[in-house]
């Protein structure tokens, strides 16, 4: 296309906010000047970004499909500068939100908000689609059904080869190691060019919300920890790297059964990687992110994923991450590679010294001292949930707590309180 005489017009789904809108704490994690917006898309992969006023006010303007020249001929007015030297210096701009679908050409299908590609009960192969349950710019997952079999369809948004794709790569490792602690490969192949897979389907719910529902608990808590570390304990036995831990990639069962899920980075330990490096910064290895600064490509490792899960067990426990991550990559980046986990206490949590030593330990910067496996953390963190389950049964119930179970018992039973009144 042609930058400065074609039109271009902001994507439907592109979200811009004044800094000041923002919640306290969301702002907490971004520097930012009086006037900054915070740049979104809903669907999209990338973070949020930064911009200042005079650049959201530009990308405004694109509102109503406008040529590059148009856009800013109205916004050097608006501004009181200089036309040609304004030009010059957002032209760079401009083409990092064309590169990133911020900006797209006018009347391109890009410009609308992306909607799920079927309906219920189209099919797709021999699978029936129920309903979309996630939507992102490259990927849609559906629940689907083939007789007594119910699975979620996970499709390519494009066109492209099966086998040099993420989707390839999943169903090579979900195919070897077929079962827990990773759900069945049902099916996989391509639809009108686009790769899919479909993969048995799991009930419960993603990590962060399981932790959500037991925050109160801390027994609960551990629980669940113990299972996402004998998850990924049972995978590396296996001699396999899931390649791309964080919340939404662990799925909890109402009995606390553990599946892991998204293997399109995943690889075999000591086989060259058919894919890249998948994940969060949050989560990333330090010594990871030294390598990638430094132009080397790390793959995954052992230490590596026994780092990342010891940042998802803190994030999990505590409601927030290890450190305070700032929004900016290169910050980021630093705070990952020097700063030691914060204290449970600097987290307005009461102290847990057993499992903060366990965190603290997973998350040495040094690989070296890190337990020896992600079985010895699974190991430690049961051995922690055995002395507590022991300390419970060993302290008497009070006099308080007694009456108080009394007396709901009263409540609830027929006659009570509770069918009189019914619940608040």
């Amino acid at each position: 296309m042609n930058l400065v005489d074609d039109a271009l017009v902001l994507r439907s789904d592109v979200l811009l906010v004044p800094i000041n809108d923002l919640a306290p704490e969301v702002r907490a994690t971004f520097t930012f000047e009086e006037g900054d917006y915070a740049l979104t898309r809903r669907h999209g992969r990338l973070p949020s970004q930064i911009i200042d006023g005079e650049t959201a006010a530009l990308l405004s303007l694109f509102r109503t499909p406008r040529t590059i020249v148009e856009a800013v001929a109205i916004n050097s007015r608006a501004l009181k500068k200089d036309p040609q030297a304004w030009f010059d210096e957002l032209l760079p701009h401009i083409g990092a939100f064309l590169n990133r679908s911020i900006l797209v050409p006018a009347g391109s299908e890009e410009q609308n908000e992306i909607a799920p590609s079927f309906s219920g009960g189209e099919r797709v192969g021999a699978w029936e689609i129920g309903h979309c349950v996630s939507l992102i710019e490259d990927s849609e997952i559906y629940r689907v059904r083939d007789g007594a079999r119910d699975g979620a369809l996970k499709i390519s948004r494009q066109a492209m080869p099966f086998e040099q794709s993420l989707f390839g790569n999943e169903a090579d490792v979900l195919e070897r190691l077929d079962g827990p602690p990773a759900a069945r490969l049902f099916d996989r192949g391509t639809h009108d060019g686009k790769p899919y897979l479909v993969i048995e389907w799991c009930r419960g719910m993603d990590a962060s919300a399981a932790a959500a529902h037991r925050r109160h608990v801390r027994l609960s808590l551990l629980d669940l920890a113990c299972g996402i570390a004998d998850a990924y304990a049972a995978l590396h036995a296996r001699g396999f790297l899931h390649g791309d831990v964080h919340p939404r990639n662990i799925l909890v069962n109402d009995d606390g059964a553990v599946h892991l899920i998204d293997f399109g980075y995943g690889a075999a330990a000591g086989e060259p990687p058919r894919i890249g490096r998948g994940g969060m910064y949050y989560f990333f290895e330090p010594e990871y992110l030294a390598a990638q600064r430094q132009g080397i490509a790390l793959p995954a490792t052992f230490a590596g994923e026994q780092y990342a899960l010891g940042a998802l067990l803190y994030f999990l426990i505590a409601g927030r991450h290890y450190v305070e991550f700032r929004s900016e990559r290169e910050e980021m980046v630093r705070q990952a590679e020097t700063e030691p986990p914060l204290p449970f206490t600097k987290r307005d949590l009461p102290p847990w010294p057993e499992v903060e030593a366990i965190l603290a330990r997973a998350l040495a910067k040094d690989p070296a001292q890190r337990f020896p496996d992600v079985a010895a953390l699974a190991e430690a963190l049961r051995d922690v949930r055995a002395a507590a389950v022991a300390e419970l049964r060993e302290t008497p119930l009070s006099d308080v707590a007694a009456r108080f179970a009394v007396e709901r018992l009263r409540d609830f039973a027929r006659g009570g309180a509770m069918f009189a009144t019914g619940f608040a």
